[in-house]
């Protein structure tokens, strides 16, 4: 799952974002990926290199349409090991690609932003974090806009965020777990100006029932994200844990597939009316609630169940022994409603991270 704490990384963000929608007369080039209107591409965008000299290339798909209209920017994988985004991109490819003559605008994907860490280990499985990077790993997502006398994320993440910010009129990243049983959900920046009112109205059209949401603010540096949007380019992050009504723990991907294609009708790039719900849930993080750690190592299980309420101090879990007892009790560090929990395995030890992710109503 896309791990957020909104203030503890600070970036300077410096963007050239002056554009209306894209024309889609234009030719659109990332990487080797290169499409003129009512064309599309396959190519790598170059992040940089392995100790062998082997070049590091992501995946890139560009869909140009045969009308103007805006350019949608997608990403998977940011998260090495959370697929669902990266089956969304190829499923979107599949879905988008016999309407490019009638599409307004463009689609951009990168379904694999993070390949080092998707590559993971030999026998298969990918890890979180990118594995080229001599500290052992940062945390993709938080790199942006980049640095290029950073570690091989900061520096591929600007790479990125330089052919992003390029052509982009709106962004989103997919994200999803197959570690915590929980709800899909929308990430979303909330503050004052168009940028934010816009991001808003393409979150709510994502049609998942949970907002995530952030308040800006205004008296700390801004995230990357934040820039991008007070620029005039709304940024959103899907979140898929799959299964019905949105509920889950695997890889499943109708959800951001169907939210993106809802969003797209929304921005008139294709055919048909937008749905939008009237019916969503927002919430945000309290200090304590994003995330809830083990202290005693053992065998988990959750005494609620997702998107049941519950209290600050309410028992909400358990941690057993090889024989029986009970070494820890868990309980809910703030009132809220439970998004997810821990779900990958029942044995966890002390200081697994997210054992609950618990949000409270805004």
């Amino acid at each position: 799952m896309l791990k957020i704490d909104v203030r503890t990384y600070i970036c300077s963000v410096q963007l050239i974002c002056d554009k209306g929608d894209h024309m889609s007369s234009e030719t659109i080039e990332v990487g080797s990926a290169r499409a003129g209107s009512n064309q599309r591409s396959n190519g790598h965008l170059n992040v940089g290199d392995l100790p062998d000299g082997s070049a590091i290339n992501l995946p890139v798909m560009i869909l140009n349409g045969a009308k103007a209209g805006p350019v949608l920017w997608l990403h998977g994988l940011e998260d090495g090991n959370e697929y669902p985004g990266c089956m969304a991109c190829i499923e979107l490819a599949k879905i988008l690609t016999p309407q490019i003559s009638k599409m307004n605008g463009a689609v951009v994907m990168l379904p694999a932003v993070n390949l080092t860490a998707f590559r993971g280990n030999p026998w298969g499985g990918g890890i979180r974090n990118a594995t080229a990077d001599l500290d052992g790993g940062f945390a993709f997502p938080r790199q942006y806009p980049g640095n290029r006398n950073g570690g091989f994320s900061p520096q591929a993440a600007g790479v990125v965020w330089s052919a992003l910010t390029k052509y982009a009129t709106h962004h989103i990243t997919f994200h999803g777990s197959g570690e915590m049983y929980g709800v899909d959900r929308v990430l979303l920046f909330h503050g004052a100006g168009k940028g934010y009112e816009e991001t808003d109205k393409i979150a709510r059209a994502f049609g998942m029932k949970v907002l995530l949401r952030f308040d800006v603010d205004p008296s700390k540096p801004k995230m990357a994200d934040e820039g991008l949007i007070e620029k005039g380019v709304p940024v959103v992050s899907g979140e898929s844990n799959g299964g019905p009504n949105g509920i889950g723990l695997g890889w499943e991907c109708s959800s951001l597939v169907n939210g993106t294609l809802n969003v797209m009708r929304y921005l008139k790039m294709i055919d048909g009316e937008a749905k939008l719900r009237n019916d969503h849930m927002v919430v945000t993080y309290k200090a304590g609630g994003s995330g809830v750690y083990s202290h005693r190592g053992g065998f988990f299980r959750s005494h609620v169940k997702v998107l049941e309420k519950v209290s600050k101090d309410q028992t909400i879990g358990e941690i057993h022994n090889f024989f029986g007892d009970t070494v820890e009790t868990i309980k809910s560090p703030v009132d809220g409603v439970v998004l997810g929990y821990w779900g990958k395995c029942p044995q966890i030890g002390s200081g697994q991270y997210r054992v609950f992710e618990i949000a409270s109503p805004v």
